[in-house]
């Protein structure tokens, strides 16, 4: 498994570009099924900024989305994803998602599974507290051809339950940072 966990508060440092961080104005939308949520939180200690957005499910397997479409492509050749986030609740975990596009997010899109409760694949464990995950492009799932590195146009944080009862996610932020190519081989 490559995925990289760090501590949210003290990241390594490698250049991190920010791409979004959910303070007022930002333009990420919410998308599907919903208990109820609030793109605005400021209840939850945030980790950037003064706020975070948070998601409850609706305790049925639906998916529910936080969407951003981009006003211009961002690059990530040699870079790569760092999400910060925060999920309570954990036992009702199904799965929690990011998704890079482009052009759309039902075409050419890459998939990281930042924690999966399902029994596959990449389960990462304790979320008792906000976690900055770094997300290679060794192990995306596809959809279609997948995305195009150096045209990244639509990001999607995806939150499931597990059937059981509501999750809980909130997030704070979404970054490039340099991909390590010095470390190998």
């Amino acid at each position: 498994m490559a995925v990289v966990i760090e501590d949210a508060r003290r990241v390594s440092r490698r250049p991190v570009v920010m791409i979004s961080i959910f303070e007022a104005g930002h333009v990420w939308s919410l998308t599907n099924g919903h208990a109820s949520s609030n793109l605005n939180d400021t209840g939850t200690t945030p980790v950037l900024g003064s706020q975070s957005a948070k998601i409850v499910t609706k305790s049925d397997g639906t998916s529910t989305h936080l969407v951003l479409a981009l006003g211009s492509p961002i690059d990530m050749t040699r870079r790569m994803f760092r999400v910060w986030f925060y999920v309570e609740n954990i036992a009702r975990l199904g799965t929690v998602s990011l998704y890079a596009a482009t052009n759309s997010l039902s075409s050419a899109s890459d998939r990281w599974f930042l924690l999966n409760g399902s029994g596959g694949g990449q389960f990462v464990g304790d979320a008792s507290g906000w976690v900055a995950m770094t997300l290679p492009w060794a192990n995306p799932s596809k959809a279609g051809a997948g995305a195009t590195r150096s045209s990244i146009t639509h990001l999607r944080l995806t939150c499931t339950d597990d059937s059981g009862g509501s999750l809980t996610a909130h997030f704070g932020g979404v970054a490039a940072v340099n991909e390590r190519l010095d470390l190998w081989p």
